[in-house]
C-alpha cells in the first residue's frame, strides 16, 4: 500500500518540491521547475493530494502520472490543469537539463466568493 502525503497550503508545497525559498504570497505561487529538488524514487512510492489548483507548462519534462483509473503521458510542450483534491502517482519521471517551464499553483481561497 502506497504512503499518502498531502499538500494543503502554498507553503507546505514549496517545502515537498525542495524550493530554495519561501512564497512570496499565501495563496498563489509561480514555480520554475528547475528550482525543485525531488526525490523521483521516493515519489514513485507515494500517492499525493494537492488541494490547491495547479496549472503546468512544460517543456523538456515527460514522464507518466496517474490519477483516478486514468494514466496520462506528458511530454514535451503539455499544459496541465489540476483541481484541488485529486490524488496522483507519479510513475516515471524525465527532466531534461535544458528544461523550460513553469507551474502556477493557487489556493481555492484565492479565488472563492469571487465573480
Amino acid at each position: 500500500m502506497q504512503n499518502l502525503i498531502e499538500i494543503n497550503n502554498i507553503s507546505e508545497a514549496h517545502e515537498i518540491l525542495g524550493l530554495p525559498k519561501k512564497p512570496l504570497h499565501p495563496l498563489v505561487t509561480v514555480i520554475n521547475p528547475l528550482e525543485m529538488n525531488l526525490n523521483v524514487e521516493l515519489l514513485k512510492e507515494l500517492k499525493v493530494c494537492v488541494n490547491l489548483y495547479q496549472v503546468w507548462m512544460n517543456d523538456g519534462v515527460s514522464g507518466t502520472v496517474a490519477y483516478g483509473r486514468n494514466e496520462y503521458d506528458f511530454q514535451d510542450g503539455t499544459l496541465a490543469f489540476l483541481k484541488p483534491g485529486q490524488v496522483l502517482t507519479y510513475q516515471e519521471k524525465n527532466i531534461d537539463k535544458d528544461t523550460k517551464g513553469w507551474g502556477l499553483l493557487f489556493h481555492p481561497d484565492l479565488i472563492r466568493k469571487s465573480s
